[in-house]
């Protein structure tokens, strides 16, 4: 697999960002690993390690990514008890 993805020419012109201000950062940590945190926290699982992550991200960067972000209640807000469960 290593070989693989190391061979791989769709790889070689990809390069990493060069700064933490970066969509890698102000997108996916708010709207993806908050959300993600919030619906794993209310179906029971463990999540310290996303949560973790939120906030070594917050911290660094100075932004509060929960309160930016998308989590559960933004969600379900303005959702019937047909459409909720139609998200499950």
């Amino acid at each position: 697999l290593y070989e693989c993805i190391q061979n791989n020419e769709a790889y070689k012109t990809i390069d990493a960002p060069n700064t933490l201000e970066h969509r890698y950062i102000f997108e996916d940590i708010p709207h993806g690993l908050v959300a993600l945190e919030s619906v794993g926290k209310k179906l029971g699982l463990d999540m310290k390690n996303t949560s973790l992550i939120i906030d070594l991200a917050s911290s660094l960067m100075e932004v509060d990514f929960r309160r930016i972000g998308r989590n559960l209640n933004d969600v379900l807000k303005d959702k019937n008890s047909h459409d909720v469960r139609s998200l499950f």
